[in-house]
C-alpha cells in the first residue's frame, strides 16, 4: 500500500486500524481505529510479526508502538494469547522496546496493565512503557533505540 501519514509509511489498513513503518525512529506503529474481534487481534499481531521480520533486516534495533487510544477493551483470552504466544515470538525476533499510547482514563490503564503484568514471561528482555502522549512515546522509542 505504501501511503504516507506524514510520519511514516502505511503498511496496511484494516477496518480496526493500520500498521505504519517509521524509519527514523525506527519502529512499527499500530494504531487502533475501531473494534477488533478475537480473530482480528491475532491477524493484526501476526502481521506485526511479519513487518518486524522484514524491517529487522534493515534495522538492528527496532521498536513497536501501539496507539490504543481509540480502541476498545481486548478480551482476557486475547490478552493471554498476546502474553504467552505473540510476545515470546516478538522477543525472540529481537524486539526489546514497546511503547503503548493509552487513553487517559482508568479502565484503559487497567487493561494495559493486565496485558503487561498477568502474562509476561519475558519481562527481563522486554521493556514496555505506557504514555498518554503520542509524541512522548515516539521520543522515548527513538532515544532507547539509537
Amino acid at each position: 500500500m505504501n501511503l504516507s501519514t506524514g510520519r511514516g509509511i502505511i503498511l496496511d489498513q484494516k477496518s480496526y486500524g493500520f500498521n505504519e513503518y517509521i524509519p527514523e525512529i525506527p519502529c512499527i506503529r499500530h494504531e487502533v481505529t475501531g473494534f477488533k474481534t478475537s480473530s482480528d487481534v491475532r491477524e493484526c499481531f501476526n502481521l506485526i510479526l511479519d513487518y518486524v521480520a522484514e524491517k529487522k533486516q534493515i534495522h538492528e534495533n527496532l521498536g513497536i508502538l501501539f496507539d490504543i487510544r481509540s480502541g476498545k477493551a481486548v478480551s482476557g483470552n486475547d490478552l493471554k494469547w498476546i502474553g504467552t504466544d505473540w510476545q515470546p515470538r516478538v522477543v525472540g525476533m529481537g524486539i526489546r522496546y514497546i511503547a503503548m499510547v493509552i487513553p487517559n482514563y482508568p479502565l484503559a490503564e487497567l487493561n494495559a496493565e493486565v496485558s503487561s503484568d498477568d502474562h509476561d514471561q519475558d519481562n527481563h528482555r522486554l521493556t514496555k512503557r505506557f504514555f498518554c502522549d503520542h509524541d512522548a512515546a515516539l521520543s522515548w522509542l527513538k532515544e532507547v533505540l539509537n
